[in-house]
């Protein structure tokens, strides 16, 4: 079974977290969350960039166009690809800290509910 992350309200905190320990671009974080997830939950890459945005604006992260070299051996010479590069603030890591603090308060409400 896979959990559509976008559905459930989490891609804000889950995309803060991901930043939290290093930068990547926005394939690597759909990456990292279905590896670290064990492949449960998913994130369209598509979906995440208006969030990716929003945090940006809100100057919870910061990006910068990064250029790489392409990974795959070619006898044509192909210039480097753009990947643009997503960093942690630190209004963002205050940010992650509210949404976790949040998220742990409406998880034990909802144990105490569940009875858990």
């Amino acid at each position: 079974m896979t959990i559509d992350v976008f559905k459930l309200g989490y891609v804000e905190m889950l995309l803060l977290f991901l930043l939290k320990d290093h930068d990547a671009h926005g394939y690597q974080l759909v990456q990292m969350l279905e590896e670290r997830s064990g492949g449960v939950l998913t994130m369209k890459a598509a979906f995440q960039y208006p969030v990716l945005n929003r945090l940006m604006e809100d100057g919870y992260i910061s990006g910068k166009e990064v250029y790489v070299e392409r990974k795959t051996p070619s006898k044509v010479k192909r210039p480097a690809r753009m990947r643009f590069v997503y960093h942690l603030e630190p209004s963002g890591h205050k940010r992650l800290n509210d949404l976790l603090m949040e998220h742990k308060a409406f998880t034990e409400a909802c144990n105490t509910v569940f009875r858990i």
